[in-house]
């Protein structure tokens, strides 16, 4: 980088640093770019850090890519975050919402209280909720797992201990504070066995109480992917693929019923007269 030429010898010094020091900073905020939850690195006597859990649950050596977004492996797997909203004019799908089948799914770390607590992950639809597996346990002595399929259709949900006011949503404007308690992953392993796999990243406190470094409840699901369901692609159409989705076309797909609701009602209408 070349600075101005009228800058002295005496000030040059120090303007380098502290102008290295903005790069930095501005280098460790990367995740603060739209679209995307900053997560915090822990404190050391909260847990590890997203980093330290890849590595712990798939082995290997994990580097961060420079948006601090993705990372890889020297054994091959790399994890990609999803958007957690939307910006204007983008169409991806953020980890708001979900729709389709979970195939399996398992807790593999908690880091959010002192004490062992006992918990769930589930679905919700509207204020329904759905269990799919009992969690229990802290730091990586952690159960809880589940092989049986389930359907998703809205918010992915998690809980943790036994009051009705500890559910925490995929969905930011369900939770209390109408913050985003999900940072999820992508996971690609190279296996082709017709599933995508996710890595759900909690965080259990609310607002100004919330550290914002997501290791309180690490959970990992397995889909079903396109390739699974190619060779039954009319049995599949009951069961779609568990993909999440942007809002822009869950606002679309109401749109469309309307409209269909209303063109029913004009036919019935007409049929009378």
């Amino acid at each position: 980088m070349r600075f101005p030429t009228w800058v002295s010898r005496k000030t040059s010094g120090g303007l380098v640093a502290v102008l290295a020091g903005a790069m930095f900073l501005g280098a460790v905020a990367t995740q603060a770019r739209a679209g995307f939850t900053t997560v915090k690195q822990p404190k050391r006597a909260s847990g590890p850090s997203h980093e330290r859990i890849l590595e712990h649950v798939y082995g290997g050596d994990f580097v961060a890519d420079p948006s601090g977004l993705a990372f890889a492996s020297d054994t091959g797997v790399t994890v990609t975050r999803l958007s957690d909203s939307a910006g204007p004019g983008d169409a991806s799908g953020t980890d708001s919402l979900w729709s389709g089948k979970i195939v399996s799914a398992r807790t593999l770390a908690a880091f959010g209280r002192k004490h062992r607590a006992a918990g769930y992950f589930g679905t919700k639809a509207g204020d329904h909720v759905a269990r799919f597996m009992e969690t229990a346990g802290r730091r990586f002595d952690v159960s809880g797992a589940c092989d049986s399929p389930t359907a998703a259709e809205g918010e992915l949900v998690f809980a943790r201990g036994r009051k009705a006011n500890r559910i925490y949503s995929s969905l930011a404007a369900s939770n209390r504070d109408r913050a985003d308690h999900l940072v999820t992953y992508a996971v690609d392993s190279g296996a082709e066995d017709g599933t995508n796999t996710y890595l759900l990243c909690w965080e259990d406190k609310l607002g100004r109480r919330s550290d914002r470094d997501f290791n309180d409840m690490v959970v990992e699901i397995r889909t079903a992917s396109t390739a699974s369901d190619a060779a039954a692609t009319a049995a599949a159409i009951s069961e779609p693929l568990l993909i999440p989705l942007p809002p822009a076309l869950w606002s679309g797909l109401a749109g469309l019923i309307g409209v269909g609701a209303f063109g029913a009602a004009k036919r019935v209408r007409g049929g009378r007269w």
